[in-house]
């Protein structure tokens, strides 16, 4: 990885610390997310955006997963338990 010289390095949780660290002491952007519930996906696609330079495309991606998501629920929701 550090080799390739990344402008970012994005990890999900879970990496090991020691990992990161070693990273981040090399002068490496890292980006770790950590959604825990579906709800934290487009905050972490619209983060990216924000990072990367993309906040109109990320935004738009985050607004589509959001609409998918309340389509499901909606239907879902409509379901006889």
């Amino acid at each position: 990885i550090v080799i390739k010289r990344p402008d970012l390095i994005v990890l999900a949780h879970g990496n090991p610390k020691p990992f990161i660290e070693r990273l981040r002491a090399r002068k490496i952007p890292v980006f770790v997310l950590h959604p825990q519930k579906v709800a934290d996906i487009p905050r972490s696609l619209r983060s990216l955006g924000r990072l990367t330079g993309h906040d109109k495309e990320a935004g738009a991606s985050a607004f589509r997963f959001e609409k998918g998501v309340a389509e499901i629920v909606k239907r879902v929701g409509k379901r006889p338990t």
